[in-house]
């Protein structure tokens, strides 16, 4: 069973948010953008770069994607931040691979929280996965 080691918020991390959305979306994500910014709030970190392929099919080349993976491969974003894996494919094996691999490069992997219909997005205390502290982000597994 894999342990997680929790260290103090990255404050002041790099931090990116990516999206990605098909059909085009004229609005640009609005909601999306907005609670990933307050999540990057609620975890104390800066003010995310935001990279958006808007229209582009996950399947298509995706300019905004590869522009965040050098950045990542060059080790310059510390956090990404995801309203969930299928942005970055809809092929559940491809985005698993893909978060792993950012992962590896010393980049944490942060989602929205889980959300409630008839409350909007939860406050991340309340929705904290068993192996997270709240506000806090995992630094390091091992078996």
């Amino acid at each position: 069973m894999a342990h997680i080691h929790l260290c103090k918020p990255l404050t002041g991390a790099p931090t990116a948010v990516y999206l990605r959305c098909h059909p085009y979306d004229r609005w640009q994500m609005a909601l999306h953008r907005t609670a990933l910014l307050q999540h990057a709030e609620n975890l104390s970190l800066p003010t995310p770069d935001i990279f958006f392929d808007n229209g582009c099919l996950s399947r298509a080349p995706l300019p905004q994607l590869d522009r965040l993976l050098s950045a990542i491969e060059a080790d310059y974003y510390k956090v990404l931040l995801l309203p969930g894996p299928f942005v970055l494919s809809l092929d559940d094996r491809k985005a698993r691979d893909l978060t792993r691999w950012i992962r590896s490069r010393g980049c944490q992997v942060e989602e929205l929280p889980a959300t409630h219909p008839q409350e909007g997005i939860s406050p991340p205390h309340a929705v904290a996965r068993p192996e997270r502290a709240p506000g806090r982000l995992p630094c390091r597994v091992s078996n």
